[in-house]
């Protein structure tokens, strides 16, 4: 964290000073590292009693301290001890200080940050970003899901001096949210991967979420930079929004940075072209997939428009890695699980499942879904579809779980898909346990789910069944598959 003093701290937050005469801390100390969970919090650290919507931090003030907190900020003045040797600060909303505090590091740090955001694909196209970026700039990026209220000001404070860039994700499900995020991590430039049907459930339509996801166009400079999915229409149109410098990427649409001629080998093996600059050459990742390619080009573009040399770009995408539940092949004995168990919507869903369509198969295809939440009063026809675009896939079993699973299974089965090749579980782990029973050697499965339906248990669980065996590079050199078309 950059070097702030309590009291610095305090006027950020506009924050009182309390029950000073025993703390160790001096209102010129220097302000420890933060935490806002008292069951992980470290000793001498400071503790924000945060009142969330299950739980209200103040009720773990005492366990903070016993722990060893050495500063507490809270709101409630009846929870400081005063005869602790902590140091207390009483603030109007705990969250809001936090925010502001975050607003002041972010301030005092003063480079270059890229907000990234959109309806999926967020997680991935940020390390990408980080990476790609990384050949030129010292890179803090936000780790795992500090995306949202909380998250976003925590990542903040990891902010260090030597830092040259940041690349910040910035999550959303009502409107108004990604807003706030900007004003808080206040964005030199703005990535917006996509708009699909997420969170439908808190929006009167999609081109409410559209609208929300923009809102990061706000918090932009005049001088800034918008990096926007070209093939995206709704993404596309953001444009009008933003008078500064804007940079298009995809695959379909003519834009600045595009990846051109995709073929999918297998899933450890995809090789493409990208056209940039003027130039056109030809690259090869250890990982396929449709919504990779989307992932890829967004981080090209930003790499390149930060002045990241083109050859060290191609370099550089050669050496990624998916993060983990992001589409990594896991080879478990002699099964090949394709893991995508982090999250899910219908337009991901598509895209992973044409990616399947394009790669060889031998064993049989047994695809383990799992419902996808918060789509609202549309949420039925969307799984019955996308049941309906899994039976494309012709796998030999749909294994589908949650309650809208069965609409999942119901589009497969109006589709032709018979109904003995079709299995509901009620949860992931009845689910995990069941198919544990069925696969044979060679089978592939694909799991895929939303992120409160936990399908990352089924590839727990297979994990725990077999030997972890990573899949060797020589896997990539797998004989060429048929030549894709275009979307």
């Amino acid at each position: 964290m950059n070097r702030i003093s309590v009291i610095e701290a305090a006027q950020a937050m506009r924050a009182q000073l309390c029950a000073v005469e025993n703390s160790r801390l001096t209102p010129l100390s220097g302000l420890p590292e933060i935490s806002i969970d008292s069951r992980t919090l470290q000793p001498g650290q400071c503790f924000f009693a945060i009142r969330g919507p299950r739980f209200d931090g103040h009720d773990f003030v005492s366990e903070a301290l016993a722990q060893g907190a050495s500063l507490v900020v809270l709101s409630q003045r009846q929870h400081i001890e005063s005869g602790s040797p902590a140091l207390f600060l009483q603030v109007s909303d705990t969250t809001r200080a936090l925010q502001e505090l975050a607003c002041e590091m972010r301030r005092r740090w003063g480079r270059p940050l890229l907000a990234v955001t959109g309806s999926a694909g967020k997680t991935t196209t940020r390390a990408f970003c980080a990476a790609l970026l990384g050949r030129r700039f010292n890179v803090h990026q936000s780790r795992g899901n500090l995306n949202n209220e909380y998250g976003v000001p925590l990542s903040l404070f990891g902010l260090e001096a030597g830092h040259e860039f940041a690349v910040q994700e910035l999550g959303m499900n009502h409107a108004g949210e990604i807003r706030r995020l900007g004003e808080i991590c206040r964005p030199n430039a703005a990535l917006v991967t996509n708009v699909a049907p997420v969170h439908l459930e808190f929006f009167q339509d999609i081109e409410g979420i559209a609208r929300a996801k923009a809102e990061v166009l706000e918090a932009l400079p005049d001088d800034g930079c918008f990096f926007y999915n070209a093939d995206d229409p709704r993404v596309r149109a953001m444009k009008k929004r933003f008078s500064g410098r804007k940079v298009g990427f995809g695959l379909d649409s003519e834009c600045q940075v595009r990846i051109v001629d995709p073929h999918f080998h297998s899933p450890l093996q995809m090789t493409f072209q990208l056209q940039a600059q003027g130039r056109r050459t030809p690259m090869e990742t250890g990982f396929a997939g449709w919504h990779a390619l989307y992932n890829l080009a967004s981080a090209c573009a930003v790499a390149l428009e930060y002045g990241v040399p083109f050859q060290e770009v191609c370099e550089a995408v050669e050496d990624l890695k998916l993060p983990p539940g992001r589409g990594k092949l896991l080879s478990l004995g002699t099964l090949q699980v394709w893991d995508d168990s982090y999250n899910s919507n219908p337009r991901a869903l598509q895209l992973v499942l044409r990616s399947l369509n394009g790669f060889p198969r031998t064993g049989r295809l047994i695809l383990a879904l799992g419902e996808m939440l918060e789509l609202g009063r549309e949420a039925g026809r969307m799984h019955f579809e996308s049941g309906q675009e899994a039976a494309k896939s012709a796998p030999d079993l749909l294994i589908t779980v949650g309650d809208l699973g069965r609409q999942l299974a119901q589009g497969a089965q109006q589709s032709g898909m018979p109904k003995r090749r079709t299995l509901h579980f009620e949860d992931s782990q009845s689910a995990a346990e069941g198919l544990a029973g069925i696969l044979a050697p060679g089978d592939f499965v694909l799991v895929k789910g939303s992120r409160g339906v936990g399908m990352e248990r089924i590839v727990q669980a297979l994990r725990e069944q077999t030997a972890l065996i990573e899949p060797k590079s020589a896997a990539r050199n797998l004989a060429s598959g048929p030549r894709l078309p275009t979307h």
